[in-house]
């Protein structure tokens, strides 16, 4: 009879409770491990070992366990028993430590609900910062572009303090002759319509109320919308300084609010153009010298700007 598939007849105690474990195996390739008839037994190469100490419950022993299969151990030899219950309880142990280490339904909701009430106070701030980034960085490019159609104006057509009146040569002709050539897709706007607007009067001061700064209308004014989107109203005071430069960054959107996304500009005698009431303006009242505090403080909303 061959030695692998001879009859194995061993006696154990578990618990107290002594079982007899007789099994007929054709030599397997691994070692396999259950519980059985109240005993936890590991079988191996043929032999079936008898482990204590367990508890009622079936498992699966890890495959450095079966290295020991693999080189062949002596089972019935007491040290070989031992060492393989040493690492079978080894196993077990990590298992349930494992186990310990995993997080509860509670604690996933308490942190999440931490999360939540985090999000909704920071979330807020953050949105506020951003929007007051996009609205200086849309500013200074604004003032920029100005600054630079106004010199390429001025060095085709002369000093501004010398253009014509609009009232001279009309509203298309000055915006064809001094500003058209050097903005870009800049369109005329004749009506509120014109420009995406329902009223004549779509701007409110820092305190909510309508401010009463007409965007077209006036023989005095061209208003325009640029190829961004922004609005750009022209008061064409000739002959001196002065002349105030409307400014909405997002045309027709909301909020239209002074000091918000609406600024005044005004033209210097040396031809340059500045924020209205630089560089001793403060951001209070209507809310008309508010791009004069932001160039003020270094091109940026201070704390103590009225957002």
């Amino acid at each position: 009879m061959n030695k692998d598939n001879k009859r194995v007849s061993e006696v154990s105690e578990v618990s107290g409770v002594s079982k007899e474990f007789t099994k007929n195996h054709p030599s397997p390739q691994r070692g396999e491990g259950a519980f059985v008839g109240g005993a936890v037994q590991m079988r191996v190469r043929g032999s079936i070992l008898p482990l204590k100490n367990f508890s009622p419950f079936t498992f699966h022993f890890s495959q450095q366990t079966f290295r020991h299969a693999e080189r062949r151990i002596d089972l019935r030899d007491s040290a070989s028993q031992d060492e393989i219950l040493k690492q079978v309880q080894n196993d077990v142990k990590d298992g349930k430590s494992a186990k310990k280490s995993a997080f509860t339904l509670a604690e996933v909701l308490i942190t999440l609900g931490i999360i939540g009430v985090v999000a909704a106070i920071t979330m807020p701030v953050m949105i506020t910062n951003y929007q007051k980034h996009k609205t200086v960085t849309q500013l200074k490019k604004f003032y920029s572009i100005l600054n630079q159609a106004m010199k390429l104006s001025e060095a085709e057509n002369g000093e501004y303090v010398n253009w014509q009146a609009i009232d001279d040569i009309g509203i298309s002709n000055y915006y064809r002759i001094y500003w058209k050539p050097y903005l870009k897709s800049a369109k005329l706007c004749t009506s509120p319509s014109d420009c995406g607007y329902t009223s004549i009067k779509p701007f409110y001061d820092l305190n909510g109320n309508v401010h009463g700064h007409d965007i077209t209308g006036s023989g005095s004014r061209i208003t325009m919308i640029l190829g961004d989107g922004t609005l750009l109203q022209i008061m064409a005071k000739p002959g001196n300084a002065g002349g105030y430069m409307t400014v909405d960054l997002n045309g027709a959107k909301q909020p239209n609010k002074l000091g918000r996304d609406v600024f005044f500009f005004i033209r210097t005698a040396n031809g340059q153009i500045v924020p209205y009431g630089y560089p001793n303006g403060e951001c209070n009242g209507s809310g008309v010298y508010c791009a004069a505090k932001i160039m003020h403080d270094g091109w940026k909303i201070s704390k103590d700007y009225p957002w």
